[in-house]
């Protein structure tokens, strides 16, 4: 058997055990083995109340099988972040809220792209996404990062000193809307993932900011599917801020349906 063929088998083996798991049964994906085309990926199980080693969703907005297959073809994220994702599962709280491959690859996509030279992150957490968008920003961009948490602020400044963008990060502390309010700049890109209740805020604060031509993108935009049945105050705000959007002459959108949705505006006037 080729080398390739073993590769395959053992890939296709993985994923028959990973989607034939019991009912309730908590599976995480470990990778195995690494192939030109993606990463293969094996099930573990695991005790409720552990922490996932990888991405997975707890909750699915497509297709299990479909999640897996857009994941593992999806290029890697630099070893440094796949670094990054094993110690914030271990170390940190609410590791979940670590943006992910498929949401951290689009947005270094975006950033190349787009080559934004002063960009804004509201919501830093343990620095996946700053990476990875300064990742795409270039040698002289500078991305400002804001954050409430002193302790992921910590965490996420050991990755940058050993990072070849880490230079081009800014990490300030405090609440975003206090911080925004207190920049002098134009922003020519803006990633938003923090606190939900203020999303709407946040987005009219930022595009004032903006230059026109400038992108800004908002994550968790599906809520876990809740902004269809709406039921919670920040639920409505999600729902708000998604029609808001949409109908805003300011600016043009595509809402996609990236792990928990991703809104990716680009004011026009």
């Amino acid at each position: 058997m080729s080398r390739y063929c073993k590769r395959f088998f053992q890939q296709q083996q993985a994923f028959t055990e990973f989607h034939r798991r019991k009912p309730g049964q908590n599976v995480i994906m470990r990778r195995i083995f690494s192939a030109p085309n993606g990463s293969a990926l094996y099930p573990d199980t695991y005790r409720p109340g552990s922490r996932p080693k990888r991405d997975i969703m707890s909750q699915y907005l497509v297709n299990e099988s479909i999640e897996d297959y857009a994941f593992i073809h999806t290029g890697e994220e630099p070893p440094l972040l796949q670094e990054l994702i094993d110690k914030t599962n271990e170390n940190m709280g609410w590791p979940q809220k670590l943006s992910g491959r498929l949401v951290g690859r689009t947005l270094k996509m975006l950033s190349a792209i787009h080559q934004p030279k002063t960009a804004l992150e509201i919501g830093m957490f343990t620095g996946y996404s700053a990476l990875s968008i300064a990742e795409g920003m270039p040698e002289d961009g500078k991305l400002i990062c804001c954050e409430t948490n002193p302790r992921a602020i910590d965490f996420a400044k050991t990755f940058y000193a050993r990072s070849e963008h880490g230079h081009k990060i800014d990490v300030i502390f405090g609440k975003a809307l206090d911080t925004i309010r207190e920049l002098d700049l134009e922003l020519d890109f803006t990633f938003i993932d923090a606190d939900k209740r203020n999303y709407l805020n946040y987005y009219e604060e930022v595009k004032a900011m903006t230059r026109v031509g400038g992108l800004i993108i908002l994550d968790n935009v599906l809520w876990s599917g809740k902004v269809v049945q709406p039921e919670s105050e920040i639920d409505d705000i999600l729902v708000e801020t998604n029609r808001r959007i949409a109908q805003d002459p300011d600016v043009e959108n595509v809402f996609l349906t990236v792990r928990d949705g991703l809104n990716v505006v680009r004011k026009i006037r």
